[in-house]
């Protein structure tokens, strides 16, 4: 029988320094989990518990609570809708409840639709709080770029577009990625964003020298890649992109990850089962703990 989990996130809460602890299945009323005065006993989770990734299903849980607070808007609802019609397309809907372990729409929509709608709001909310202080540390800007065969050819896009081609007009003879398109995208150097936002070493190095928005004169030849590249910064500073910016970093895994560091200490998080508390240490979830 798999460890039950004991955990409690309570600021007055102090992990003791006696021996290390698993818990058993036993006193069904004990509490198990409290998270901002919310309480969970044994027997409300002994049947959720039964799972082999426990500290995700711990961590998830402690989520729910932390988040519960958020309310859920129209916005919300619509959103839900449409995910919820995306997950039983073409399917029987009554399979897609019993594989989920819900007997009904709302009861699924409630635990697995809601809460990651919720996150993303509360996610949403930090970045705007704190915008000028993520986009500097991920170094956001708004970029051209198209990736070119040979250096002469680099340099004949830069005569066009200052002859005043525009880049989209020169990326059907020209481009040769399917990652770049020469659209504006916004850039930056973390490593967790998608693909056509995450700049090559040296075109990185060479944009983040530019405080206004110009065309980067010279071919890149990048030597992590050892492709070349076509640089326009059109816009250097974040503050003229902020919206922009705010949807795009409430994307990004190492924001979300940051936001739950600073809530998950603020609520005292605590994990009292050593099976548990090992699996969080070891996984990617070890920043949350706070002993």
């Amino acid at each position: 029988m798999k460890k039950l989990i004991v955990l409690c996130v309570c600021g007055l809460l102090l992990l003791s320094g006696c021996s290390d602890k698993y818990t058993a299945v036993s006193n069904g009323s004990e509490v198990l989990m409290q998270v901002n005065n919310k309480k969970y006993t044994k027997e409300d989770l002994y049947g959720m518990a039964q799972v082999s990734n426990s500290d995700t299903f711990v961590i998830n849980e402690a989520k729910k609570v932390l988040n519960s607070g958020v309310e859920v808007t129209e916005a919300m609802k619509a959103e839900a809708e449409t995910e919820y019609a995306t997950a039983i397309k073409d399917k029987v809907e009554a399979d897609v409840l019993k594989a989920a372990g819900y007997e009904t729409k709302e009861a699924y929509i409630e635990n697995l639709i809601y809460p990651t709608l919720k996150e993303k709001a509360v996610v949403k909310e930090y970045v705007r709080a704190n915008y000028d202080s993520l986009a500097s540390t991920n170094a956001l800007k708004k970029v051209r770029i198209i990736e070119v065969k040979t250096e002469a050819d680099g340099n004949a896009v830069i005569a066009k577009i200052k002859a005043g081609d525009s880049f989209e007009s020169l990326i059907q003879t020209y481009n040769q990625s399917t990652t770049y398109t020469g659209a504006e995208v916004i850039s930056t150097t973390n490593s967790g964003a998608n693909a056509a936002n995450i700049l090559p070493t040296d075109v990185a190095t060479v944009i983040a020298s530019y405080t206004t928005p110009q065309l980067v004169e010279n071919v890149i030849n990048d030597s992590s890649t050892s492709k070349m590249f076509v640089i326009q910064v059109t816009a250097a500073s974040p503050g003229l992109f902020v919206e922009d910016g705010i949807t795009f970093l409430s994307g990004l895994s190492t924001v979300t990850t940051a936001y739950y560091e600073v809530k998950f200490k603020e609520a005292g998080f605590k994990v009292y089962d050593k099976g548990i508390y090992d699996a969080i240490k070891a996984g990617n979830y070890s920043t949350y703990l706070n002993q």
